[in-house]
């Protein structure tokens, strides 16, 4: 399987926050200092990135509208309020929504287990079934990705042009063996997924398998 060009996601491990930090603005002029979220404490972080890229940052809609969203419980809020910064900076800058979820629905009363094992699923679900805001797209990414390239474009808009075509309604990455041999599985901590029926039915059915 080809790798997605400039699509460039990075898993958090304590240390690299702030080196993602660094990678997220270079290039980039930074905000004055009263705008940028992460001078707030975890917990008004996640909120100051859930209203920043709300409706989308520009003025201009894009040619593709990507709804995107991440699931993160306030357990995890000590890494997730970074990644969050971050991808709503993504957002805001090409003309997409960003969404922070901490619950659904669908896992009202559920145990801590199915939250971890199919949280995004429902999370996913979620946004499907509300309509996305319009987006034409949803990416769901867990919440210690993020996306840190800015230099080459919107990475996103840029592998559904190369992978998506009309037929195609669910790009996912493989999720990599660690050690030999290769792995049949997928990666469902990112996930793009086109805002139709055909997209709900599957998603539905993913759920009620979880």
């Amino acid at each position: 399987m080809a790798a997605m060009p400039h699509l460039h996601l990075s898993r958090l491990g304590g240390p690299i926050i702030l080196s993602l930090m660094v990678a997220v603005v270079t290039g980039f002029r930074l905000p004055p200092a009263s705008e940028i979220c992460c001078s707030l404490a975890e917990e008004s972080l996640i909120l100051c990135a859930n209203s920043s890229a709300a409706g989308g940052g520009k003025d201009a809609a894009p040619a593709v509208h990507i709804a995107l969203v991440t699931l993160a419980t306030p357990e995890i809020y000590g890494y997730a309020a970074y990644t969050a910064a971050i991808n709503a900076a993504y957002a805001k800058t090409f003309g997409h929504s960003f969404q922070v979820a901490s619950t659904s629905p669908h896992l009202a009363g559920a145990g801590q287990q199915l939250v971890w094992r199919a949280g995004n699923v429902a999370t996913i679900l979620d946004v499907l079934e509300s309509g996305a805001g319009g987006a034409d797209w949803i990416a769901y990414m867990d919440a210690d990705a993020c996306l840190v390239d800015f230099s080459a474009g919107d990475a996103l808009v840029s592998a559904l042009r190369q992978y998506a075509g009309e037929e195609v309604h669910l790009l996912m990455s493989r999720g990599e063996l660690i050690g030999p041999g290769s792995s049949s599985l997928f990666n469902s901590g990112f996930a793009l997924l086109r805002n139709h029926p055909w997209t709900v039915k599957l998603v539905r059915l993913w759920w009620s398998e979880s």
